[in-house]
């Protein structure tokens, strides 16, 4: 009969010790009110764009970033708006 350990082991039995000192933190996205994931929408260069008190972001000309049924970001032409490396979407530039 083996002795069994609430600590992880490998294979051989031996305590596997995590190094903290590489771990990452969880991306913890903000949520709306029935508990869906908003994921940022941020310009061309990474800054994120303002939010309303209401928690809806606004585009350079101060209107809300429209969402579709499954709360992606959609651009001002109506369309899906790409999402960069850290999986936030992207705004595009307007023209004046």
């Amino acid at each position: 009969m083996t002795a069994s350990s609430p600590l992880p082991t490998d294979e051989y039995g031996n305590l596997i010790i995590a190094d903290l000192e590489d771990h990452i933190p969880p991306h913890i996205l903000p949520t709306d009110a029935v508990g869906r994931e908003i994921r940022p929408v941020v310009y061309f260069n990474g800054t994120k764009l303002r939010m309303n008190e209401d928690g809806n972001y606004l585009d350079p000309l101060g209107r809300i970033v429209t969402r579709d049924e499954e709360q992606r970001a959609l651009g001002p032409d109506g369309q899906l708006l790409k999402l960069d490396a850290n999986g936030n979407y992207v705004y595009p530039l307007l023209d004046k």
